[in-house]
């Protein structure tokens, strides 16, 4: 059966009464999820990964597959406070996982080099500008005088 078949026997409440077979979808589905996730990492789909990780955790919110794999495509995604988030929410679950542990180490050091590498290429973009003829340099603005800085406003109201 696929995922939506799944999904429509629970929306449908098709086993409300026989609640062995009810946990039986709910556990498949989950692991269609689950897989789901996995493949949208290896195939560098991280923010796909995190979506199917999300209704992993719908069904099951302390499935440790699905929060590691969340946190794994969160920070394969470079949203690191999120990972963060999420590996806190495991190690929650799970107190002693030593992957946990280790990945919020290497969420840390990727977070620093993404920073330097931000700065180091604003860096480039910034050298080589030459200061706009136009605008005032920032020492000479002072009071209102920030507002009629720009040449636009300074034409509006007919600043001089």
């Amino acid at each position: 059966m696929s995922r939506g078949s799944y999904k429509h026997i629970l929306q449908r409440e098709m086993f409300k009464d026989d609640g062995q077979r009810e946990q039986e979808v709910r556990e498949m589905l989950l692991s269609i999820h689950l897989n789901l996730a996995q493949g949208s990492l290896k195939n560098n789909e991280f923010f796909q990964a995190t979506e199917h990780c999300g209704r992993a955790l719908e069904i099951d919110p302390k499935s440790t597959k699905a929060l590691y794999r969340k946190a794994l495509g969160q920070n394969m995604g470079s949203l690191f406070d999120e990972a963060k988030q999420t590996l806190r929410e495991l190690l929650g679950v799970e107190p002693e996982n030593a992957v946990a542990k280790q990945m919020l180490l290497e969420i840390d050091r990727n977070a620093q080099l993404a920073l330097k590498s931000g700065k180091k290429a604003a860096k480039r973009m910034v050298t080589g500008m030459e200061r706009d003829p136009r605008s005032l340099l920032s020492d000479e603005i002072t009071g209102w005088r920030w507002f009629m800085s720009c040449v636009w406003c300074q034409k509006r109201w007919k600043f001089e």
